[in-house]
């Protein structure tokens, strides 16, 4: 079906895309009175852009060298014309018809501003709530992982993006400086034409030229290419990333202690101790992969053999004071607890959330040596995670200044869930059916053992140390209140709006659709989500879908045997 005919097929309203220029739209579009948006770029960036585009495009013609591409895109000898005669015919006829012109700098500089001004334009008055959630998935970290923005659905016949990511950097770096600081660029390449740099200086001040080169043609050895500013005052300044063309190796360096980062530079994971390499990512993939469903036992809990076959590294890890570690029974909502944690821990900031996937940004002490080595790496305050009885804890986390949240959830979903995860989780040995694994589960002949003796064990740990004991069903029930729990633990006072956030982000529905939170970037060799879903309803009560009223009875009356005198109590249903 072409373009065409599948707009012709859509019901209204309906939402259109065109890249022509406004002389040869079609007539009707002003007949009809229809609403248009305008979203312009400055032309530098573009062009950058489209260079890269032109090589991953299997439509378009080969782009040549950068030098010829800048050639052909100045004289507007590329698909859709001169970029110059588009930005201008557009801007003249938007007083003439319902046009929003809209700057791809405005977007980038104060997303929330424009969607909201787009929202009027549209005749929608957006609660703060669903803001928030166009702007988190339409964040360039969400849709560069969301299939059905970032054009990976298309073949590499068509979209090769092995040679350039359709979404490929969408970022600009800000910074504050004060009269007399010095701007050091360090050693970086452009298209492989060695360490030269041309970067851009942009003020402000309306006595500095417009753009004020700050290298040309530079030897950017480390120290060279330093330039002091005026003696202006303080001044907001842009470094455009966009016109490096080309591999960072480091890119900026401050040399005075005053100099201040501000917004995407840290956002989008570049800055010191966020930027997460692919290298460990695939590393920590593979030695998931390389787990078997084969189980051995440590003191009598059954787990894996690979988990078994480095039990002395696991045991010896070393805890530091200020660690955070979420502890739970598998699939009790741990990797809800982890993405509540970790947004906690950093203030809320959601796009530091989507740094890198939750089994990097919160490593597994039990998932292999890389996943020790990324925990081991990490810098104050680290978010951990581990699914060990309590008797089998490092020592070394009860040495130090460390905080546990424990999360708890009721036996009966927990082992429905935990049946689901054996048959898409590769490493695990085939449930069988579910009678089998009803029988397998109350005898604790699973992973990580017990269900009984883990919830009892922390629960009689809670008073010992410093453990939260959080139960999923409560965070089902209020998770504002369970949340602002977690917060008191920590020792954090968020304002409501930042709470809103982190409630919005952690929602099953949000985390369900969100790759750095639902293991959808594990190959199927790991997690074969195709069997089942990591994340499959996060609700209270499934079990009665599952469960034969012979299978409850037989529960509940193991359930009174091994529970009697806990002093815990679970909700089956709310």
């Amino acid at each position: 079906m072409s373009g065409v005919n599948a707009a012709n097929a859509m019901e209204s309203p309906r939402l259109l895309k065109t890249h022509l220029p406004i002389q040869l739209l079609p007539p009707s579009f002003w007949e009809k009175n229809a609403k248009v948006i305008y979203v312009a770029r400055n032309a530098k960036d573009c062009m950058v852009s489209y260079f890269h585009f032109h090589r991953l495009n299997k439509g378009l013609p080969d782009p040549g060298t950068w030098n010829e591409f800048y050639s052909t895109f100045l004289s507007g000898k590329v698909a859709w014309g001169c970029w110059f005669d588009h930005v201008i015919g557009w801007w003249k006829v938007k007083g003439q018809h319902q046009i929003l012109y809209v700057f791809y700098e405005d977007m980038i500089e104060d997303p929330k501003r424009e969607i909201t001004k787009i929202a009027k334009f549209l005749d929608k008055e957006l609660s703060a709530g669903v803001l928030e959630t166009v702007l988190h998935h339409t964040s360039f970290s969400a849709m560069k992982e969301n299939p059905m923005a970032n054009f990976s659905a298309l073949p590499s016949f068509i979209f090769d993006q092995s040679i350039s990511p359709f979404m490929r950097k969408a970022l600009e770096w800000r910074f504050k400086c004060n009269p007399g600081h010095i701007l050091t660029l360090w050693h970086f390449t452009i298209c492989g034409a060695g360490p030269v740099a041309l970067c851009h200086l942009v003020s402000a001040a309306p006595d500095w030229p417009e753009v004020r080169t700050l290298s040309r043609a530079l030897d950017v050895t480390p120290g060279a290419g330093t330039k002091p500013l005026t003696d202006h005052s303080e001044q907001e300044c842009l470094v455009n990333s966009a016109a490096l063309l080309g591999s960072v190796s480091l890119l900026l360096t401050f040399s005075h202690p005053r100099w201040q980062i501000l917004g995407s530079l840290q956002r989008f994971g570049f800055a010191p101790g966020h930027r997460m390499d692919p290298e460990i990512i695939e590393k920590v993939v593979q030695e998931m992969a390389n787990f078997t469903p084969e189980m051995s036992k440590i003191e009598g809990t059954p787990l894996l053999k690979g988990i078994c076959d480095i039990w002395d590294t696991i045991y010896n890890f070393q805890a530091r004071d200020g660690d955070i570690v979420v502890v739970s029974y598998p699939k009790s909502g741990t990797t809800w607890m982890q993405e509540i944690l970790d947004l906690i821990v950093q203030d809320g900031d959601v796009e530091k959330s989507l740094r890198a996937p939750g089994f990097i940004r919160v490593p597994c002490l039990e998932m292999g040596h890389t996943s020790l080595a990324v925990a081991n790496s990490m810098p104050y305050p680290r978010v951990l995670k581990t699914h060990l009885p309590v008797h089998l804890m490092p020592p070394s986390f009860w040495e130090k200044d460390v905080k546990i949240v424990y999360i708890a959830r009721n036996p009966k979903d927990c082992m429905v869930s935990y049946y689901y995860f054996h048959k898409m989780d590769q490493s695990m040995a085939d449930p069988g059916s579910w009678d089998n694994f009803f029988s397998m589960f109350l005898a604790g002949d699973v992973n990580w053992g017990s269900w009984f003796d883990h919830v009892v064990g922390w629960w009689q740990a809670k008073d010992k140390h410093k453990v939260l004991y959080v139960f999923y069903e409560d965070m089902i029930e209020d998770s504002r209140r369970e949340i602002r729990k977690v917060m008191t633990f920590l020792g954090k006072d968020f304002s409501e709006d930042i709470i809103q956030k982190i409630l919005l982000y952690t929602s099953f529905e949000s985390m369900k659709d969100n790759s750095m939170a639902n293991f959808g970037t594990l190959p199927e060799t790991v997690l074969d989500q195709s069997v089942s879903s990591f994340m499959r309803k996060g609700i209270v009560g499934d079990w009665k879908n599952h469960f034969l009223e012979s299978q409850n009875i037989v529960f509940d009356e193991e359930y009174q045997k091994k529970m009697a005198g806990s002093g815990l109590v679970f909700r089956n249903e709310l």
